[in-house]
């Protein structure tokens, strides 16, 4: 890895790019139970979440909610982008996902960061 920039330098995005890890993409089949959508990653900066149903499916963090409980997707907003800039640590979080069918299908992709110039 490259030497860490001086403090209070801001690093240009070819300096940035040994710190990305590989975007991660999954796709996941509705049980008709919660399952998980993704597991807690302290490194993930970003996480979308898009529905490929006709129905509404929910997003949550509570591994013991209720089946339709949590942030919904539509038809009409399929999509949820959640960002560390935008809610802080939640990005980072375990989350579970129910489709209103089996055979619904959501589709997870995940951004992270490997470790930061100067951390150990």
């Amino acid at each position: 890895m490259p030497q860490p920039p001086p403090y209070g330098r801001l690093l240009s995005p070819w300096e940035q790019a040994p710190y990305w890890q590989n975007v991660k993409e999954t796709q996941i089949t509705a049980t008709g139970a919660l399952i998980t959508a993704v597991g807690a990653d302290p490194n993930r900066v970003a996480l979308l979440f898009t529905a490929n149903s006709l129905n509404t499916t929910y997003v949550t963090t509570l591994s013991g909610g209720a089946v339709a409980s949590g942030i919904a997707l539509t038809t009409a907003f399929p999509t949820l982008i959640l960002s560390h800039h935008e809610v802080g640590n939640l990005v980072s979080q375990q989350f579970y996902w129910t489709g209103a069918a089996v055979g619904d299908l959501l589709d997870v992709i995940e951004i992270s960061l490997s470790k930061w110039p100067g951390e150990t």
